[in-house]
């Protein structure tokens, strides 16, 4: 993954989330370290039983694309 222009506050990736929980929180140990300052990089498996595993970033300031909390 490359980010052109601006750049994300963190980037991490997730696994064996269901569809409701991806893509889920931060996790110790699954934060990506851009290599160098602009590309992040993981190598994830496929999964079985509707499992999903994926990257995800956050934004300084802002609210995530995918986060529905209607409460928010």
């Amino acid at each position: 993954m490359i980010f052109l222009g601006e750049k994300s506050e963190m980037v991490y990736y997730f696994t064996g989330l269901t569809g409701v929980q991806r893509p889920g929180g931060v996790v110790p140990g699954r934060i990506l370290s851009p290599l160098d300052g602009t590309a992040a990089s993981v190598r994830l498996t496929d999964l079985y039983g509707g499992l999903y595993s994926g990257v995800a970033w956050t934004w300084s300031g802002r609210k995530s694309t995918l986060d529905n909390d209607p409460a928010t």
